[in-house]
């Protein structure tokens, strides 16, 4: 890692903090209905944080991260009414909105605020799996209670699974699943939300692949931008980087499971295709 990318975090933190003084100066310009606001989803250790950082380089743009906690209780959105009530008042015109764990129910959320898009992050489930199991030792994610309970048995991670996915996911559940082939089970549950919410046949909802965003930012941010509603900088493109692209081997999954998330990678993968980014 350089110099430069070693010191990032710390210029693009007081960037942040000098940055919100001067929009909150200029708010006035605009009114509460003139609010572009922008949803971040997918999956976790797919680079969502990552474009977090690249648009808080904005200079137009309020960021609320999962962990700010005016919005979020253990890194999960509050009520309805609170993320509304910060993001129509928010200094900036453009607002963008971590929802992880509500990928469920993101729909929903955009309906918050009519006209509003969403990013979707999605990376190969090898990489996902691994970087989990690095950070997380132990962690399944709730598979087993889950397969053995239903989609309300483990906290956020499966509410609103549909009838077909938990069949799916019972018809190939093996108690004596190693935590790689849970993990990569959990990529799978939370990546079929993207279809059952028929985003990828929602133009305001931009599926975004990580391989391409690390290895491509310039051309991969410029819509991405677009999306958000503010003009593409250098300094947003400088974040991305391709370190952690088959940083390791492959998990052991078991192969049934391997088969299920190459299917699902695959339908993905023609969507980002199909956008022609």
């Amino acid at each position: 890692m350089s110099v430069v990318d070693q010191l990032q975090p710390y210029a693009r933190k007081a960037y942040v903090r000098a940055k919100l003084p001067l929009l909150r100066m200029l708010g006035s310009r605009h009114q509460p209905t003139d609010k572009h606001v922008t949803f971040l989803s997918g999956f976790a250790r797919s680079g969502t944080n990552m474009v977090m950082e690249v648009f808080e380089w904005s200079p137009k743009t309020e960021v609320f991260r999962e962990g700010d906690p005016r919005l979020n209780n253990n890194f999960r959105l509050l009520d309805d009414s609170v993320v509304s009530g910060h993001v129509l008042g928010s200094p900036s015109q453009f607002v963008l909105v971590k929802a992880l764990q509500e990928g469920h129910r993101l729909a929903g959320l955009m309906d918050l605020f009519p006209g509003s898009g969403a990013m979707w992050m999605y990376r190969h489930y090898d990489d996902c799996v691994n970087s989990i199991l690095v950070r997380w030792p132990g962690e399944r994610n709730g598979i087993d209670a889950i397969a053995r309970d239903g989609p309300d048995a483990s906290a956020w991670r499966g509410v609103n699974t549909s009838d077909e996915t938990l069949a799916r996911l019972r018809a190939q559940y093996r108690p004596e699943w190693n935590d790689a082939t849970c993990n990569a089970w959990f990529w799978y549950l939370r990546h079929q939300f993207f279809f059952d919410q028929q985003f990828h046949s929602n133009p305001m909802v931009k599926l975004v692949r990580y391989e391409s965003l690390v290895t491509d930012p310039l051309r991969i941010i410029h819509p991405m931008a677009e999306l958000v509603g503010v003009p593409l900088t250098r300094l947003m493109a400088s974040v991305p980087h391709a370190r952690s692209v088959g940083k390791r081997k492959a998990p052991d999954i078991a192969p049934e499971v391997r088969e299920t998330c190459d299917a699902l990678l695959a339908r993905l993968d023609a969507v980002w295709d199909a956008q022609g980014i």
